[in-house]
């Protein structure tokens, strides 16, 4: 298959009550009925949460992915860890690739390891080991437990730390040449020199020969993978520093958040 879509996954496909302040208004058996903060529309979800986060995946929004699955190659590129990734596997069955850990991993329709990919980032993974050594001898706490190719730095585990501390942290770091950092979700994420989205995405793109490429995506670590894309989509509830970018290279930005942000954009895909 020549075409593919890859898209982000937390803020782009499924959206939580903490990070999104998604509410769920009733639980039925296997899904539930859910709304958005600035819209009194409801939609049927499944849960795709993790034991820190409640998140949502609106059942439209599969089912529209499930149907462009016959004319594309769908791909997730997502920062979560393995675990997180496995969990959500019966509820992503539309799935061809997923790219996860930043760029740290690729898991193929089986979720087996692609070892091509592996191999390619293999001598830089010691150097993770060492600088999670110098974070937390300053004190930072980690959180590493289940990842094999990034470190991450939330806030919420550093009170002790201040936003003014966490701030500069994320600014000044001094990394090995073999490592390098990104954000997601306000969180300071360390990951390989060669990994990225954009990295492991155009691995995929070159390797599989897909020549129409489509990206989805709402945070700013989502932009440099969006930009190897022939055709980029951002949703309304990117942050504002995301939405002018978007709109300053003339990308399509949904005119709705959330859910409906997401289907708006699927089922422009499918009808293009």
């Amino acid at each position: 298959m020549d075409n593919v879509i890859a898209s982000d996954v937390d803020g782009t496909l499924a959206f939580g009550e903490k990070s999104h302040g998604i509410r769920v208004l009733e639980e039925n058996d296997k899904t539930y009925v859910v709304t958005t903060p600035d819209s009194s529309t409801t939609h049927q979800a499944y849960s795709v949460s993790t034991d820190k986060y409640k998140v949502y995946l609106a059942l439209e929004t599969r089912s529209l992915l499930r149907t462009l699955a016959g004319r594309h190659d769908i791909v997730l590129a997502t920062a979560a860890r393995p675990s997180t990734v496995y969990t959500r596997r019966e509820s992503f069955d539309f799935v061809k690739t997923v790219v996860l850990e930043n760029g740290g991993m690729i898991l193929d329709s089986n979720y087996e390891i692609d070892r091509g990919w592996e191999a390619e980032l293999e001598p830089q993974r010691k150097y993770l080991r060492e600088v999670q050594a110098q974070l937390e001898g300053k004190g930072w706490v980690l959180d590493h437990e289940g990842r094999t190719s990034a470190l991450r730095v939330r806030p919420r585990d550093n009170p002790h730390k201040g936003e003014d501390e966490f701030e500069e942290l994320r600014r000044e770091i001094q990394l090995p040449f073999e490592l390098k950092k990104t954000a997601n979700f306000g969180c300071l994420d360390i990951i390989l020199e060669g990994a990225g989205k954009e990295n492991a995405l155009r691995y995929l793109f070159d390797r599989e020969g897909y020549t129409e490429t489509r990206g989805i995506g709402d945070d700013i670590n989502d932009m440099s993978f969006l930009d190897i894309t022939n055709e980029r989509f951002v949703l309304r509830n990117a942050e504002q520093e995301v939405l002018d970018l978007a709109r300053k290279r003339e990308w399509f930005v949904s005119k709705k958040p959330y859910f409906e942000g997401i289907n708006e954009i699927l089922q422009h895909i499918l009808m293009s």
